[in-house]
């Protein structure tokens, strides 16, 4: 499979996932820690998924990407601590 083709298989579980989680409430970091990357597991850096889960969450709240703007240095800060920790 090549590269554009698997990063698309990859945003899809990512969103279907995390509309799974956050129809049941839960936080950003808990569906980030919840979701089963499967083969995608062993990318690296696989913590940017607690990134496009809070990208995501923002989307299911119908807010406007252009006028939600992303802390990217809070979300990097929240990535380095869970990754850290092995949470991820």
């Amino acid at each position: 499979m090549d590269g554009l083709n698997l990063c698309g298989n990859y945003l899809a579980l990512v969103q279907g996932e995390a509309k799974k989680r956050f129809k049941k409430g839960m936080t950003i970091d808990e569906a980030a820690k919840d979701i089963p990357l499967g083969q995608f597991k062993q990318w690296p850096d696989r913590e940017r998924i607690l990134a496009n889960v809070e990208r995501l969450w923002r989307e299911f709240r119908g807010e406007d990407p252009t006028m939600s703007k992303l802390n990217i240095a809070e979300v990097r800060f929240r990535m380095a601590t869970m990754a850290q920790a092995g949470e991820l």
